[in-house]
Protein backbone atom coordinates (compact mmCIF):
# COMPACT_ATOMS: atom_id res chain seq x y z
CA UNK A 1 0.00 0.00 0.00
CA UNK A 2 1.41 3.41 -0.63
CA UNK A 3 0.18 6.78 0.75
CA UNK A 4 -1.31 8.86 -2.38
CA UNK A 5 -1.76 12.57 -0.40
CA UNK A 6 -4.38 14.05 -3.25
CA UNK A 7 -4.92 17.23 -0.72
CA UNK A 8 -7.29 18.02 1.90
CA UNK A 9 -10.57 17.19 -0.13
CA UNK A 10 -9.11 13.58 0.05
CA UNK A 11 -8.88 13.24 3.92
CA UNK A 12 -11.55 10.81 5.32
CA UNK A 13 -14.23 12.48 7.74
CA UNK A 14 -15.23 9.55 9.44
CA UNK A 15 -16.90 6.48 8.48
CA UNK A 16 -20.29 7.93 8.88
CA UNK A 17 -20.01 10.79 6.81
CA UNK A 18 -18.03 8.80 4.24
CA UNK A 19 -20.97 6.62 4.08
CA UNK A 20 -23.38 9.53 3.67
CA UNK A 21 -21.32 10.39 0.73
CA UNK A 22 -21.21 7.10 -1.06
CA UNK A 23 -25.04 6.63 -0.40
CA UNK A 24 -25.77 9.74 -2.05
CA UNK A 25 -23.61 9.75 -5.27
CA UNK A 26 -24.82 6.08 -5.82
CA UNK A 27 -28.47 7.82 -5.63
CA UNK A 28 -27.74 10.20 -8.09
CA UNK A 29 -26.15 7.33 -10.65
CA UNK A 30 -29.03 5.27 -10.22
CA UNK A 31 -31.77 8.27 -11.04
CA UNK A 32 -29.64 8.97 -14.39
CA UNK A 33 -28.38 5.26 -15.02
CA UNK A 34 -30.75 3.27 -17.87
CA UNK A 35 -33.10 0.53 -16.38
CA UNK A 36 -30.52 -2.29 -17.55
CA UNK A 37 -27.37 -0.34 -16.92
CA UNK A 38 -24.56 -1.02 -14.64
CA UNK A 39 -22.22 0.56 -11.96
CA UNK A 40 -19.00 -0.36 -11.14
CA UNK A 41 -17.73 0.74 -8.33
CA UNK A 42 -14.15 -0.07 -6.99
Amino acid sequence: MVKVDKGDWDVSRGPELNHEFNVEWLRRCQRVLKPNGTIWQN
